[in-house]
């Protein structure tokens, strides 16, 4: 499978934006109730490791096709995600908040595009789309 991905928010940040911004939510903990301080260092430390560049995807193969998944961390719910699915080209945008971006693949495969599905797991913070084969 080859990979595209474009950030729909301009170009990935760079390292000391990414520590500047993770120092500030640190600052800002300390100020804060002790639960909230550790729910802010929670949130700079997910900043720090997942800030910048497309999310991070998994391709299996199935009985019946492909199994793609993609780790979204930032997502809270699939409102406002589009996914768009051609016999050989899939293409995920995410909202402007998420942090995620867009992600283009390439199917090596083609794949039936009326019969693709996708499910979101809140818990995992992952989507499984489903990708029949053609």
């Amino acid at each position: 499978v080859l990979f595209r991905s474009a950030n729909s928010r301009g170009p990935p940040r760079k390292s000391w934006e990414i520590e500047a911004e993770r120092a500030a939510l640190a600052e800002q903990a300390k100020r804060q109730e002790p639960a909230a301080a550790a729910r802010a260092a929670r949130e700079a430390d997910l900043l720090a490791r997942t800030a910048g560049g497309p999310p991070a995807t998994t391709m299996e193969a199935t009985d019946t096709g492909r199994l793609l998944t993609v780790s979204v961390p930032h997502l809270a719910s699939m409102e406002g995600v589009d996914l768009d699915v051609e016999k050989t080209a899939l293409v995920l945008r995410f909202p402007e908040g998420c942090r995620h971006g867009t992600l283009s693949l390439d199917l090596e495969t083609p794949v039936k595009p009326s019969k693709v599905s996708a499910k979101f797991s809140k818990k995992a913070k992952v989507i499984k789309i489903t990708l029949p084969s053609a």
